[in-house]
């Protein structure tokens, strides 16, 4: 018995199209038509057939599971399989079919028909209508890919209608994953967002998240890559990054385990490398912690504003900002600290011997009364006593000053109901830094303090 096929076959692939072979849980089959002759003759009757995809016309891989299907039947020579080698067989690349059959009552060898038929791929977009909606209920495989072996997009998603104001393609999960990932095995980038109409007023990209997380995360995991998680980069007028807040929170933080937090570098040199503007008049810039420059720090306010000024709740015994200016110190820099001495306690301020200065006490805060001020003179050759009381109503009473003293260490103590001396000394610069100490009254009255210089 001589069985071939022949030469002529009609192939229909109706729904070969993974994409479409999948909906709705349909699995991936497609119907093959043929026709058989046995002894020359037009074969009838039932055959077994066994059916191999391959990869080439002769040799090559075999694809997939070989599909047996016994007692065809076959009339006047024609007959229909119907053959499922599962989605993953076919990724868009060529195929080819090989076709072996035997008589139905036969348990012999199969006869293997010559030659191999390929598949075309024209019957993979004749099954896919569109528009297009399906759901894959599959586990062990994606529901849908398409693999482009050639120079050209894998995929083209495009809105040719101006009036459409839909996205083009859009990508969304209700479960744990990324709702859209890609990545890149060659040298190029992973993505591309470009704008190219010059009027568009669009933003490029938009990251927005109701939820806890952040809105976008840009993290350089190899160690040895030199180069920025992020680079901003504006060739016109506007600003190359911008960070706004809209709540109580920070607009920007940058922080760093082993390295500054933040650098900021410009290549113009008329230009300030960081500016810092508070629209609301409050405060600019404000560090916690120490500022270190190497070059100068320019103020350009008005004559009698002093140009910078530390307020702090404790005594800052060593800030050193003398000839700031090149001439002296005390005219450029202000320093303040003010703070309570608790009943019946003490406390000693450090002024450098160069600073004119001016100490204000109250018993209280300052809201429970007037301050008493007391003054250093810049000629740093005044000398007195002053003596003071508490009145009983918040206020401090000053009597006057009278006598000199010699020593660089001033005791002043506050009295209650009749004046009390203390001594106030601002000496020359030949005697180095002296010490103001603060005694309070035993009372269970604090003593206020606030000196500046």
């Amino acid at each position: 018995m001589r069985i071939y096929q022949a030469r002529r076959l009609t192939l229909l692939l109706a729904a070969l199209s993974s994409a479409a072979a999948l909906a709705g849980g349909v699995q991936p089959t497609f119907t093959y038509q043929g026709f058989l002759k046995d002894n020359q003759a037009a074969a009838d009757g039932a055959y077994d057939f066994e059916f191999r995809l391959y990869d080439a016309a002769i040799g090559g891989n075999s694809i997939s599971f070989p599909v047996q299907l016994d007692d065809v039947i076959v009339d006047d020579g024609l007959f229909t399989a119907a053959l499922d080698f599962g989605a993953d067989a076919f990724t868009g690349e060529q195929r080819w079919l090989e076709i072996a059959v035997r008589p139905g009552a036969s348990i012999g060898a199969y006869t293997t028909l010559s030659p191999r038929q390929e598949l075309t791929a024209t019957p993979y977009a004749m099954a896919l209508r569109l528009p297009y909606e399906g759901s894959v209920a599959s586990v062990d495989r994606p529901a849908l890919k398409i693999r482009q072996t050639g120079t050209r997009e894998a995929g083209v998603f495009q809105i040719n209608s101006p009036i459409n104001a839909m996205d083009a393609l859009t990508g969304y999960t209700d479960g744990s994953g990324l709702a859209i990932r890609g990545w890149t095995t060659g040298m190029g980038g992973v993505a591309l967002l470009d704008i190219p109409i010059v009027g568009n007023p669009s933003d490029v990209i938009r990251c927005l998240t109701v939820g806890t997380g952040n809105a976008g995360m840009f993290e350089v995991q190899n160690p040895g890559n030199v180069r920025n998680a992020i680079l901003a980069r504006s060739n016109g007028i506007g600003y190359g990054l911008w960070a706004e807040n809209l709540g109580p929170g920070v607009a920007l933080m940058a922080s760093a385990t082993q390295a500054p937090g933040a650098e900021v570098v410009t290549q113009a040199g008329n230009v300030p490398a960081l500016q810092a503007t508070n629209m609301g008049g409050g405060i600019a810039v404000q560090a916690h912690g120490n500022i270190v420059t190497n070059r100068q720090i320019v103020s350009n306010v008005a004559a009698g504003t002093p140009p910078m000024q530390v307020a702090s709740s404790t005594v800052i015994p060593n800030f050193n900002a003398d000839m700031v200016d090149g001439v002296h110190g005390g005219a450029m820099m202000q320093i303040r600290t003010e703070g309570t001495v608790p009943a019946g306690g003490t406390l000693t301020l450090i002024i450098p011997h160069y600073r004119p200065w001016t100490l204000h006490l109250s018993c209280g805060w300052p809201e429970s009364g007037g301050l008493a001020l007391v003054h250093g003179f810049e000629n740093d050759r005044f000398i007195g006593v002053v003596y003071m009381k508490y009145n009983g109503d918040g206020t401090a009473a000053i009597a006057g000053a009278e006598g000199a003293e010699n020593s660089n260490t001033v005791l002043v103590t506050f009295g209650s109901g009749a004046y009390s001396p203390y001594r106030v000394l601002c000496p020359n610069e030949a005697a180095g830094d002296h010490n103001i100490v603060l005694s309070a009254p035993a009372t269970g009255v604090e003593l206020y303090y606030r000196l500046s210089y």
